[in-house]
């Protein structure tokens, strides 16, 4: 193969990857956009916080530091809670760091909350809508059958949060 050939093919593999790439980030911001993963998205919050949550418009913005920005939020309250609601928040931005999120952990540079009304309360008996009580997960593998693998629990993602920042918003915790 001559040098001439061997750069085209070089430059042609490069071109296809470059190509590739852009596609899947135009195909994520779309899905984020067109609001196909905010179904996922909910699922993972009721799961870890064991609350229903609805999820306004929700988009991407991709490069070195990922940015998820969420309009218009709502997390449950407890049963018998002084209103149906715990949070709302109208406008939530957190920027992501990339290094991280490709090892499978997650760590938030910032999160940037503005007009946030959270209601912090207790019941009579006690209990603290704050205190989450996450989903179950399936760990023992459902009636498995000679030569049936059992399925490997998935290992716990790190999350760490560098800076958060609430601003135009209320909290409160009533006696």
């Amino acid at each position: 193969m001559t040098a001439r050939r061997a750069l085209k093919w070089t430059a042609g593999l490069l071109g296809g990857v470059v190509v590739l790439g852009a596609g899947g980030i135009v195909a994520l911001t779309y899905a984020l956009d067109a609001g196909a993963l905010t179904p996922r998205i909910l699922a993972a919050i009721e799961a870890a916080t064991g609350r229903a949550a609805t999820l306004g418009q929700v988009s991407i913005g991709l490069g070195l530091t990922p940015r998820v920005t969420i309009e218009d939020a709502t997390l449950a309250n407890l049963p018998g809670g002084a209103r149906p609601e715990m949070a709302r928040i109208r406008h939530m931005e957190a920027n992501l760091a990339l290094w991280p999120l490709l090892s499978g952990d997650i760590a938030f540079n910032r999160i940037a909350i503005e007009g946030a009304d959270i209601l912090l309360e207790q019941r009579a008996d006690g209990t603290a809508n704050w205190d989450f009580h996450p989903t179950p997960r399936d760990s023992a593998p459902a009636a498995a059958g000679p030569g049936t693998p059992a399925t490997a629990e998935r290992p716990r993602r790190r999350i760490a949060i560098g800076v958060v920042n609430i601003t135009n918003s209320r909290i409160s915790l009533p006696d």
